[in-house]
């Protein structure tokens, strides 16, 4: 696809606006998984081989070459929220920045940091947490105890809503390192 840096970013902000998890907020920086073509027997990949590059770099290499493109003339329109973001929030970070480049790529980079916390939870969780009933849950501390503290809260707070927020994370977490002898949570949320 003609995907390109600026996209990506673009992408991200409409998903956070919307209140999407990590994974939609990164969901341009990750390779697709193949595409069965129905009545092909076959599958498609997506490429996205501009990813890395952003329009004016774009556009620089397409002038230097004589080459033409179309330019959609509904990207002009502010009544889509794509361009409303481009042509407001992102003009202000250029006008402030000189390029929104750098905000763009941090957020799509925090995203997918967020996303693969999400994952490593989540894998920990397929293997080593047992379940009881609608809402006893259960792991074993040695296994959890070398987890990283942003994959520990996210095991918590996300994958297995046990505990509400960063202090209750805490507490669990002396526990499982043998500083407490047990954790008071304020409620459990059954998944």
């Amino acid at each position: 696809t003609g995907h390109h840096a600026q996209d990506a970013g673009e992408g991200a902000l409409i998903q956070m606006m919307r209140g999407s998890s990590s994974l939609g907020m990164s969901s341009l920086a990750r390779p697709t998984a193949p595409i069965p073509v129905p009545g092909l027997g076959a599958s498609i990949t997506l490429a996205r081989p501009l990813a890395r590059s952003w329009p004016h770099e774009i556009f620089e290499h397409a002038a230097a070459r004589a080459l033409s493109w179309h330019e959609d003339p509904t990207n002009a329109a502010s009544t889509y929220t794509r361009n409303a973001l481009r042509h407001g929030v992102l003009g202000e970070l250029l006008a402030i920045q000189g390029s929104p480049g750098s905000a763009l790529r941090t957020l799509e980079h925090l995203a997918g940091e967020a996303d693969a916390i999400t994952r490593q939870a989540a894998a920990f969780a397929s293997a080593h947490v047992t379940t009881r009933g609608d809402i006893e849950r259960s792991f074993p501390a040695a296994a959890s105890a070398s987890l990283p503290d942003a994959v520990f809260a996210r095991l918590l707070i996300t994958t297995l809503g046990v505990a509400r927020d960063a202090a209750e994370v805490d507490a669990v977490r002396d526990v499982v390192r043998g500083e407490a002898a047990h954790a008071l949570l304020s409620r459990a949320r059954a998944r």
